[in-house]
């Protein structure tokens, strides 16, 4: 294997000192993210920047792995995915632990006689959602020590019920509901192609749908899936019997030529017995030289031949070695791109879902929230505390809890903030509306 060029040299120094100068290195290349990043636990839709570097102690010099060392996203599974290393689950654990496997794994895999320095820091967090009084309620891009009352001014502040605003609820509601519709036939055609895409792995045809989706009309996508894997799974046969007619081929030719090696053996052995016999001769004087050069020619000539034959029998097994090499490989990069397909489809099925909720919970939103704030609108619900609901997701466990937090608490990527803005009791709106009657009475 080639080795990446060394991205540090220091030959004149000891070992021991350019050991921790490569540790002290990707140390400061992660800088002040590092530490934001201790304590947090990856999820998916997180980029991660990975470096990856080898002290090499025979050499004095310390290598960076440049074919590993790159951004890398945690997937809807909460894995995440390395060439040559495979799979770590990265859900639910700290860069520092990440780092450990990635270290433990390569060590093991290169054989390396000492654990590699893995830096792993967070390019880009999962977004976090604000619902609820807001301006632009929605999903933004999370910032390390943001505070709900931070995120309520990336939002646009606390909503201002007007008429125009009320109109915009509208609007933005007929809005949400279209592209929940959208989202929901994106989340379809994502469930069926991971079912043709799992049919095609096991080398089918057929999509076999999930219970849940038996009921529905999904002709046309079955058909279309299942147009798709046919030609698919049509193609690689079509390879592996090319493949295997190749072989077939050689395996006759190495046959036939074994056949000839053999028979030619034998045309040496009767050749080199006959100019025996007839060079005694020549020595007692009973038969003339020019005959003993013929059969020494007839001799040389079919040794040349089975040469010939073992040579060509040679090639013809090194063909056939590198035709099963070359089906082997067909195999293993179909396989490859099946799993990052289905890999890439369960992302695309995960994004829809929550595409969809967030739109869902738009939709309510403003169908419950708009008429009541049309109560609210006057300057009384500005000196109204508001409540902030955190619902936060546990990578490591999967479960979802929900608290009220104060404006100081600071949030992670993947929360989802609903903001409430207290509304007026029955009472105190009957009050206003009278006041306000009373006021407009008196202006006529």
């Amino acid at each position: 294997m080639t080795h990446p060029r060394p991205s540090l040299r220091r030959a004149a120094r000891p070992p021991a000192f350019l050991a921790l100068l490569a540790a002290l290195l990707l140390a400061v290349q992660a800088g002040p993210a590092a530490a934001v990043d201790e304590g947090y636990r990856l999820g998916p839709q997180d980029r991660l920047r990975i470096k990856i570097v080898e002290w090499r102690p025979g050499a004095g010099q310390a290598v960076e792995w440049e074919a590993l060392s790159d951004f890398y996203s945690v997937n809807a599974s909460g894995r995440l995915s390395m060439p040559m290393l495979g799979e770590f689950v990265a859900g639910g654990k700290t860069t520092a632990t990440l780092a450990d496997a990635i270290g433990a794994e390569m060590q093991k895999r290169v054989g390396m006689p000492t654990r590699p320095e893995v830096s792993v820091e967070i390019d880009t967090y999962r977004p976090f959602y604000i619902l609820g009084s807001v301006t632009k309620p929605g999903d933004y891009a999370f910032r390390p020590g943001i505070t709900p009352l931070q995120a309520v001014g990336i939002a646009g502040g606390f909503y201002r019920p007007t008429d125009a605003g009320l109109l915009r609820i509208e609007r933005d509601r007929i809005t949400a509901q279209g592209l929940i519709e959208q989202n929901k036939l994106e989340l379809l055609r994502g469930r069926v192609r991971e079912a043709r895409l799992q049919g095609e792995t096991a080398n089918r045809v057929e999509v076999k749908l999930p219970p849940d989706l038996g009921g529905r009309d999904l002709g046309s996508l079955v058909a279309d899936e299942e147009a798709i894997a046919r030609s698919r799974i049509d193609a690689f046969n079509a390879q592996m019997r090319s493949s295997e007619s190749l072989k077939a081929l050689l395996d006759e030719q190495i046959k036939t030529l074994d056949a000839k090696i053999a028979s030619q053996a034998k045309q040496v052995d009767i050749s080199r017995r006959e100019l025996q016999s007839y060079s005694a001769l020549t020595s007692q004087g009973l038969a003339i030289t020019s005959r003993q050069f013929s059969l020494e020619r007839t001799v040389a000539e079919a040794e040349g031949r089975k040469i010939d034959y073992e040579m060509a029998a040679l090639t013809a097994r090194q063909d056939r070695r590198k035709a099963e090499q070359a089906q082997m490989t067909i195999q293993g990069e179909r396989q490859t791109k099946l799993a990052a397909e289905l890999s890439d489809t369960r992302a695309g099925i995960e994004l829809a879902r929550a595409k969809v909720a967030a739109q869902e919970g738009l939709v309510r939103e403003a169908t419950v929230t708009a008429p009541a704030l049309v109560l609210a609108r006057d300057q009384a619900s500005e000196k109204r505390k508001p409540i902030f609901v955190l619902t936060r997701r546990d990578p490591a466990t999967e479960t979802a809890s929900t608290t009220v937090v104060t404006e100081a608490t600071t949030l992670e990527p993947g929360d989802v903030l609903r903001v409430e803005v207290p509304l007026p009791q029955a009472g105190e709106m009957e009050e206003r509306t009278v006041r306000a009657s009373d006021r407009r009475s008196s202006a006529e």
